[in-house]
């Protein structure tokens, strides 16, 4: 029987959680909303599910909060 090892990542275009699930800052706005700038580590979603599923990770489910961008999601890889 197949074992499989679980992750759960959190992408939002306020916040991301980085490789070991710490939350970092991503887009600073300014008054009226508009973006100042991007933190380095930002990555927008495709770029950032393309980042997670390497080392044999593949992207199990997605949980989507609809009310905003956040979207949390399970991977899985075999061991």
């Amino acid at each position: 029987m197949a074992e499989w090892q679980h992750k759960e990542r959190n992408w939002s275009a306020m916040d991301q959680e980085n490789q070991d699930g710490i939350s970092i800052r991503v887009i600073d706005f300014d008054r009226q909303g508009y973006k100042k700038g991007y933190n380095s580590d930002f990555k927008e979603f495709e770029d950032w599910l393309d980042f997670q599923c390497e080392d044999g990770w593949e992207l199990f489910d997605i949980y989507r909060d609809h009310s905003s961008s956040n979207r949390s999601c399970i991977f899985r890889r075999l061991v």
